[in-house]
């Protein structure tokens, strides 16, 4: 299964998505955002940012926190 959902992934292009899926995805991605950047200033959003940067420290892999900044590893 694994194989087949990464030949999926990795061969499947922009035009064989039907326009309407294009369309939700899109909307429903612009919903993420935006509830990502409204959540993001939130006390509850700054405590977790503040543990996931003191205790899921970068290792061999590291991404930065999305409206933050700082490293973390990718599970923080």
């Amino acid at each position: 299964m694994g194989e087949r959902l990464y030949e999926f992934l990795y061969d499947t292009q922009l035009s064989d998505i039907p326009n309407e899926v294009q369309a939700k995805a899109k909307l429903w991605l612009m919903d993420l955002i935006g509830v990502a950047a409204a959540g993001h200033a939130t006390d509850l959003s700054r405590i977790i940012a503040n543990h996931a940067y003191n205790h899921f420290g970068p290792g061999a892999y590291s991404s930065k926190m999305l409206f933050d900044g700082r490293v973390t590893s990718p599970t923080g």
